[in-house]
């Protein structure tokens, strides 16, 4: 894994449920990056192939409808995951 300057954080056992030869690869291509409060991570729609995992603190994951009005999907603490489908099939948008 790669870290951004000044972090010091590692995901050493977010994919700790799988084995070895499987999360190594992943690992080798994860990479440590921080976010301000309020900071957008990744837009509705956006096409990605990273899964973010949250290191510190919270994320909050939201959808804006076609009304406009924005809707909470999750709020995420350590450990907590999204933009799972965009890497693993469904429809490769992040959010």
């Amino acid at each position: 894994m790669t870290e951004t300057p000044g972090t010091t954080k590692t995901c050493d056992n977010v994919l700790a449920f799988l084995p070895h030869d499987v999360a190594a690869p992943i690992m080798s291509r994860a990479s440590v990056r921080r976010y301000g409060r309020g900071q957008t991570i990744a837009c509705q729609g956006d096409e990605s192939g990273t899964v973010f995992v949250a290191m510190d603190g919270w994320i909050k994951v939201t959808r804006v409808a076609e009304t406009g009005v924005e809707a909470i999907i999750a709020c995420l603490t350590v450990g907590g995951s999204f933009g799972e489908t965009a890497v693993f099939g469904r429809d490769g948008l992040a959010v």
